[in-house]
């Protein structure tokens, strides 16, 4: 019987609106709305990240490399 794993990827879209909607009832301690900030700090933000001595380029809306 042979196996056969078929990988699934599924892409999600927010606008930064849905974001802030999303983190509006949350306090800033609990683990969501980090995460939201997170997204939202992605959104937003691109440029160059340094990992052990090596650059690598981050577009906006990439969480991380």
């Amino acid at each position: 019987m042979e196996n056969s794993h078929s990988e699934t990827r599924l892409i999600l879209s927010l606008s930064l609106q849905d974001i802030d909607n999303l983190a509006k009832d949350l306090k800033p301690r609990q683990r969501m709305f980090r995460f939201f900030s997170l997204l939202r700090h992605a959104a937003e933000t691109d440029g160059t990240q340094t990992k052990r001595s090596i650059d690598y380029s981050v577009q906006t809306g990439q969480v991380g490399a």
